[in-house]
């Protein structure tokens, strides 16, 4: 399976590298991609565990308290959102 991962992270960086006309990749601590700017930040994350995929993703708010409202308003937001999701996660920005 190391083959294959290393196989499809050079496959999505190439494919990176000529969506972004940029013939160098920026990758941040985490191995992320980020792409954007200040006011719209996103990253794309090469997924390789036993599941090979890339996941593109964004903060939409930070410092949001988990009430029961906030998570109520996430669980409808994934009823419709197709084979988009959204997060609450605890912890601050990585």
């Amino acid at each position: 399976m190391a083959d294959q991962a290393e196989w499809f992270r050079a496959f999505v960086e190439r494919s990176l590298q000529e969506v972004w006309e940029s013939p160098e990749l920026v990758q941040d601590d985490d191995g992320d991609y980020p792409f954007g700017d200040e006011d719209a930040m996103s990253y794309v994350t090469v997924e390789s565990g036993s599941h090979l995929g890339v996941c593109v993703w964004s903060y939409a708010a930070c410092g949001v308290k988990g009430t029961a409202g906030v998570l109520s308003e996430v669980n409808d937001l994934n009823k419709t959102a197709g084979r988009c999701h959204s997060v609450l996660k605890q912890g601050g920005m990585r």
